[in-house]
């Protein structure tokens, strides 16, 4: 009997440390697509909208200043990387990611308007040669934006939007979410654009890094600034933050994970449109600043597709069990806020996950949010800084195929 414990043992030793191994080359396999942003010595933009792509679906769409970095994790494939200014400085770059090796770019958008009239750069060609609007008109196709699209302020970068294969969509779009076969990693939740603000004393330094909860979330998705081991961020005088020499409105990172730490009990349902109202209502009520909600209300007002929805709001509690938001110095306030968002059709058709019936209860920021105020080992003269971050989440479709 103790000789074939023994064996037992040595065969889950064995077993064990064969898993381990696996793990372990599955984080060293994974690969990126990292890069900067280098216009062109002529272009007056000071922000440009990168735009990643394969074959006719938009996949990540973020907005960088001159010289900001950002970092995509991909699956092995073909992918085109576009960068595009209100200006019509522009570039396009097609890019073939090899198992095991990881990309490297450096992207130059280059001022079209300086090109001859009677000609148009590749580039240019690229942007405009395609009309695959999904569930919208095309530009030139005869008919105007919906109103659930195109707000009637129109931002700088509808008019690319008008253009870009896939634009009104937060990612590549299944029937009831996200398609999962166009991203790495495991788990049923594409937690999308979280935009994370800092505010404090002008000239602050201040380290924050994210600790991915193996259990739940499995990998980045995007990143901007490009993170690697974490941000060292600098508070600047107009309220933006400084990393690496570049100058960010706030922090940006996509994340995959599984449902199991969200709640699915409490929450709103609404058409689209009054449910993104109901969002900015609760983004104030939480103190989040004018323009962090007018941030908000300006992407998810265009890239909300438009179906009737069930919302089911995640603050502190259930973000910390995906990812450990970790900072020194010790902020005054971290307030965290992840509206994860369920199609009702999905729903009913059972190909939301967790989020398979409707909420039974209101989800209210002054009984259920966390405490807002974290005990502090910071001095007086950081005693203001202070975190907050908003993101919205889409489940990816249990039933669909890779």
């Amino acid at each position: 009997m103790t000789q074939i414990l023994r064996v037992i043992a040595s065969a889950l030793a064995v077993l064990i440390f064969t898993l381990i191994a696996a793990q372990s080359a599955k984080a060293s396999e994974r690969l990126y697509i990292r890069g900067v942003v280098k216009p062109d010595s002529v272009c007056p933009s000071d922000t440009f909208m990168v735009w990643l792509s394969q074959e006719n679906m938009l996949i990540q769409q973020l907005s960088l200043p001159v010289g900001g970095t950002f970092s995509f994790e991909v699956l092995p494939g073909k992918y085109t990387l576009a960068t595009s200014s209100p200006e019509d400085c522009l570039s396009r770059e097609a890019i073939n990611v090899e198992k095991g090796k990881s990309v490297s770019i450096e992207l130059k958008p280059v001022d079209r308007k300086r090109r001859p009239a009677t000609t148009m750069g590749p580039e240019a060609r690229a942007m405009l040669a395609t009309c695959l609007c999904v569930g919208c008109p095309c530009a030139g196709g005869g008919g105007g934006y919906p109103n659930y699209i195109m707000p009637s302020w129109r931002p700088w970068w509808g008019h690319y939007g008008a253009i870009y294969p896939q634009f009104f969509y937060p990612g590549p779009w299944a029937q009831y979410g996200l398609h999962r076969g166009y991203f790495p990693g495991s788990g049923n939740v594409g937690i999308a654009k979280p935009n994370l603000y800092i505010s404090g004393k002008t000239g602050s330094e201040v380290a924050i890094h994210l600790e991915l909860e193996a259990k739940h979330a499995t990998t980045w998705l995007a990143s901007a600034p490009a993170y690697d081991a974490g941000w060292i961020a600098k508070i600047q005088g107009n309220g933006n933050i400084g990393v690496d020499g570049a100058s960010y409105s706030y922090l940006y990172y996509d994340l995959r994970s599984n449902d199991g730490p969200f709640q699915a009990e409490r929450g709103f349902c609404a058409e689209r449109n009054t449910a993104l109202e109901k969002m900015s209502e609760i983004l104030r009520a939480a103190g989040f600043r004018a323009q962090e909600v007018a941030d908000f209300e300006e992407h998810w007002r265009i890239k909300m597709p438009p179906r009737d929805v069930c919302v089911f709001p995640q603050s502190n509690t259930q973000l910390d069990a995906i990812a450990g938001l970790k900072v020194e110095p010790i902020p005054k306030s971290v307030t965290r806020l992840l509206f994860i968002v369920a199609y009702k059709d999905g729903m009913k058709a059972g190909r939301t996950g967790k989020f398979a019936a409707e909420p039974n209860s209101e989800w209210n920021v002054k009984t259920e949010f966390p405490s807002l105020a974290a005990k502090s080992r910071a001095t007086a003269s950081v005693s203001s800084l202070e975190l907050r971050e908003w993101g919205v989440g889409f489940t990816f479709d249990p039933k669909e195929k890779k």
